[in-house]
């Protein structure tokens, strides 16, 4: 499968149209929460046998922090849960918005990879049904400072000819 660049997907997530007015938050996990919030909700970081819509997470889940505050957090699952994720999370959120599109592995075969957004106040929601490989999608929190913090570095990466 051709690598989805991580610069891309900033990018593509800096230009997802403003759709939602409020925070966005998973599981009572919002951008900008603090660890000691995080835990209080849901025991010690990284939070293990983390569900989202009863698909379990294939990893302990360790949200990023600067001054603090969580800038991103990050949940991969097996693909074969991304339908039952994306109907939990487009229940809660109608403005979530998808497309798909055609992703090949080394093979030559393709696959149909669908790529679902939503921004909200704080940040950026994006749902992968292939993430790192074909087994394994995911969702992405991405707070508005993590987001103008990664567009910066890829400015500076594209001047740096």
């Amino acid at each position: 499968m051709k690598p989805f660049p991580a610069v891309a997907a900033v990018l593509l997530w800096a230009c997802v149209p403003a759709l939602a007015s409020e925070p966005i938050e998973i599981k009572g996990i919002r951008l900008g929460m603090s660890q000691f919030d995080i835990q209080d909700k849901h025991g010690q970081l990284p939070l293990e046998n983390f569900t989202i819509g009863g698909v379990r997470s294939k990893y302990r889940v360790s949200p990023d922090f600067l001054n603090g505050e969580m800038q991103s957090m990050r949940i991969f699952f097996d693909s074969d849960g991304f339908d039952q994720v994306r109907e939990v999370v487009s229940s809660k959120y109608p403005k979530l918005a998808c497309r798909n599109s055609d992703v090949t592995n080394r093979l030559g075969a393709k696959f149909t990879q669908t790529e679902c957004y939503l921004r909200g106040s704080d940040g950026v929601l994006s749902l992968r049904r292939f993430s790192s490989d074909l087994s394994t999608s995911s969702l992405s929190l991405v707070g508005n400072a993590e987001l103008a913090r990664q567009r910066k570095a890829s400015e500076a990466a594209d001047r740096d000819i």
